[in-house]
This record gives C-alpha cells, structure tokens and sequence, in this order.
C-alpha cells in the first residue's frame, strides 16, 4: 500500500507541471502561480516558471526576486 502512494505522488508532480504550463498559456498567470507552488520541487526551472508568470502579470519585483532564486538554485540559466 505504501508503495502504491508513493508512486501516485510522484505522477502528480508532472500533471501538476503540465496543468501549471497549460495554465501559462492560455493567460492564468495567477491560477498558474499557484500551481508552480504547490509543486514540491524548488528546481531554477520551477523559479524560472514563476517569475516568467509573474512578469506576465506585470509584477516585477515578484519576478525579479523569483529570477534570482531560478538563478541562484541553477546558475546555468544565466
């Protein structure tokens, strides 16, 4: 039984990222902010994701410190 919960949560995750993506798209800034939170990984992708969502929006000081943890966490993005 353990095993099967774990194994659902790790789906969850890229549903979560796909749902989130989806959300991007078609303009749910805020619904998609959400949805990139809830996700348990704290990846420079995931950050990167958030402060593109939140530049989208139009808040750039969230974005901003959003783009410096993407690149703090993963100095590649620069």
């Amino acid at each position: 039984m353990i095993v099967m919960f774990v194994f659902l949560k790790a789906e969850a995750q890229p549903s979560t990222l796909v749902m989130a993506d989806s959300l991007y798209q078609v303009g749910a800034y805020s619904k998609a902010i959400k949805m990139y939170e809830q996700l348990n990984s704290r990846s420079g992708l995931i950050f990167q994701k958030i402060a593109n969502a939140y530049k989208a929006k139009g808040n750039l000081k969230k974005a901003l410190i959003n783009y410096k943890n993407a690149i703090s966490t993963n100095p590649e993005l620069l």
